[in-house]
């Protein structure tokens, strides 16, 4: 049997990790439905921080600024996927955090979301994991790659955009590129 979490009374505290304008808006829908929002933020000035109740000034992963942070909210969740996985499984330790930590590490990690997908019969594009110059050569030799990746959790993204098929022009785009910070 699977669990249903009952919903939040009126006037129970949402914390929103991050203060940007996705926070803002998730902070004025809140309200609208009568709930109140705590944002965790590093910016005290950051356009969630101007419509919220209450502001937590602290870094993503201050272990103070996170337990602090929870125990003044009801659940939590976050407006971007840079997040710590770890530091949501810290703040899940004081309330209920939607989506949770496991499912951060999953959409953190493109192959693990799309195998995550495949699993539960998600209909994808095809798609083959290339993680070395073997793993590319096992691609079926008809593929056209479009290539952009992104190394999980890192909060940086290659700058690389490629076509290529896999049994000719392969080589000239497999070299590293320096990561750009988001």
């Amino acid at each position: 049997m699977t669990h249903t979490p009952a919903a939040l009374p009126p006037n129970a505290v949402i914390g929103i990790v991050g203060g940007g304008q996705l926070g803002r808006m998730s902070a004025v829908a809140a309200s609208r439905l009568g709930y109140k929002t705590h944002i965790l933020t590093q910016d005290a000035h950051g356009p969630a921080a101007q419509v919220c109740n209450a502001v937590t000034l602290g870094a993503y992963d201050d272990p103070a600024a996170l337990d602090n942070f929870a125990k003044a909210v009801d659940v939590v969740t976050f407006e971007f996927e840079n997040i710590s996985a770890d530091a949501l499984d810290r703040l899940s330790r004081h309330c209920p955090v939607r989506p949770s930590g496991h499912i951060l590490r999953i959409s953190q990690d493109r192959l693990a979301e799309k195998s995550f997908l495949a699993s539960a019969g998600v209909p994808l594009a095809p798609w083959h994991a290339v993680t070395d110059h073997a793993t590319l050569h096992e691609a079926p030799a008809n593929w056209v790659f479009r290539s952009f990746s992104r190394p999980p959790v890192t909060g940086t993204m290659a700058r690389a955009s490629a076509a290529f098929t896999p049994r000719r022009s392969w080589r000239m785009h497999l070299r590293p590129l320096p990561p750009t910070r988001w």
